[in-house]
């Protein structure tokens, strides 16, 4: 759950500053030390053309789908659907975690 607080104070923001239906980015937090992260946001078609609220999916993918390709984790999920159905009715992010070293287990540790 290391994730989800830093995600959820960032949703606000991304939710309402959208330019394009896919986005990416990279955000950090501090444990015992810095964890950056890159992540993904895709949105539906006509997300700019509606002042309606979007419900958000946070996916959060599996330790064997960890890496540094932020395209792999649109193979399966959430993120694929929004990326095969262009009008899937959520705003999906999906942060993407980085291998597992010795700093990053030391990281995870701190939980």
């Amino acid at each position: 759950m290391i994730f989800v607080t830093p995600l959820v104070l960032l949703l606000p923001a991304l939710a309402t500053h959208a330019q394009a239906a896919e986005q990416a980015g990279t955000f950090s937090t501090v444990l015992r030390c810095r964890e950056t992260l890159n992540y993904l946001v895709s949105r539906p078609r006509r997300y700019q053309e509606s002042a309606s609220r979007w419900p958000v999916i946070l996916y959060l993918h599996g330790a064997g789908d960890r890496g540094n390709d932020l395209n792999l984790v649109k193979r399966q999920g959430p993120p694929y659907e929004a990326e095969r159905e262009p009008d899937f009715p959520f705003i999906v992010v999906s942060p993407r975690s980085v291998p597992a070293s010795a700093a990053h287990r030391g990281c995870l540790g701190s939980i």
